[in-house]
C-alpha cells in the first residue's frame, strides 16, 4: 500500500493503517505531501510518462432495441407505434468497461439515433460499477447526465 499526501505524514495514520492492514506492506515515500503535485508537474512536462488509465466505471448510453422474448424482461417491453413493433427499453449499451485500460490519447465516440422517448425522458448517459451491465436500472448503475 502506497501512502501519499498530507495525512500520510502523520504517525497516527501510519500506526492505524499498519494495524488495520497487518498483512500489507506499507510504503511511505519521502515528501509524501508533494508526491501527487510532483506527479502532476511531471505529467504536464511529459505526458508520455502515463500510457493509460484504468476506467473506474463502465460507461454507456440507454438504448431501445427490438424486444426479444426469453432474453428481455417482459416489464421492459413497450410498443413502438411508429414502427409497429415491440421494443425493449432500459438497455445499457457500453462504450467503456470498468477496470479496463484506456490509452491516454484514445477518443471514444458513439453515433446514436434519437427516438420519441428521448423527447420525454431525455438522452441518458450512464455509469455502472459492474463491467457488463445489461440494463440501466440494475443495481450499481446510475445516470451521469
Amino acid at each position: 500500500m502506497l501512502l501519499v499526501c498530507g495525512f500520510s505524514e502523520s504517525n497516527v495514520v501510519h500506526s492505524a493503517i499498519k494495524r488495520t492492514f497487518p498483512d500489507m506492506t506499507v510504503i511511505i515515500p519521502n515528501e509524501t505531501g508533494l508526491a501527487v503535485f510532483k506527479g502532476a508537474v511531471i505529467f504536464g512536462h511529459n505526458p508520455s510518462v502515463i500510457m493509460s488509465r484504468v476506467s473506474r466505471y463502465t460507461y454507456g448510453v440507454e438504448v431501445i432495441n427490438e424486444f426479444k422474448p426469453g432474453l428481455h424482461p417482459p416489464e421492459y417491453k413497450i410498443y413502438d407505434n411508429y414502427v409497429k413493433k415491440y421494443k425493449c427499453k432500459h438497455i445499457f449499451e457500453a462504450f467503456a468497461q470498468a477496470d479496463k485500460h484506456i490509452p491516454v490519447d484514445h477518443v471514444m465516440s458513439r453515433a446514436c439515433k434519437s427516438d420519441i422517448y428521448d423527447c420525454t425522458d431525455g438522452f441518458g448517459v450512464y455509469a455502472s460499477k459492474h463491467s457488463n451491465p445489461h440494463y440501466i436500472v440494475e443495481r450499481g448503475c446510475f445516470k451521469l447526465c
